[in-house]
C-alpha cells in the first residue's frame, strides 16, 4: 500500500511539473507572438551552400619534409611560448 501511495505522489508531482512547463511554453509563445517574430524555417537542402564557399588560391604551400615544420616552430620561438601557456593552464587547473 505504501508503494502505491509513493507512486501516486510521484505521478502527482510529475503532473504538476508538466503543468508548470506547459504554462511556461504558453507564456513564451505569447512573448514571441507579441514581438512579431516568426520561427525561422529549417533549410530544406544545402545545395546552395557550395555557392558561398570561397577558395583562396594565393596560399603558400607548407614546406615538405618531416622535420621542416618542427624546425620552423623551434626557430620562431612559437614553441616555447605555447609550452609556457600550456604550463600556466595546467597549474591553473590544479
Amino acid at each position: 500500500m505504501a508503494t502505491q501511495d509513493a507512486f501516486q505522489e510521484q505521478i502527482d508531482h510529475l503532473q504538476g511539473q508538466i503543468n508548470v512547463l506547459v504554462q511556461q511554453v504558453e507564456g513564451l509563445s505569447k512573448r514571441v507572438g507579441s514581438v512579431g517574430a516568426e520561427p525561422v524555417p529549417a533549410p530544406q537542402s544545402l545545395s546552395g551552400a557550395s555557392d558561398n564557399i570561397r577558395v583562396d588560391h594565393d596560399l603558400k604551400p607548407i614546406p615538405s619534409g618531416s622535420g621542416s615544420i618542427w624546425s620552423w616552430v623551434g626557430k620562431s620561438s612559437l614553441l616555447p611560448r605555447v609550452a609556457a601557456v600550456c604550463f600556466i593552464l595546467v597549474v591553473a587547473l590544479l
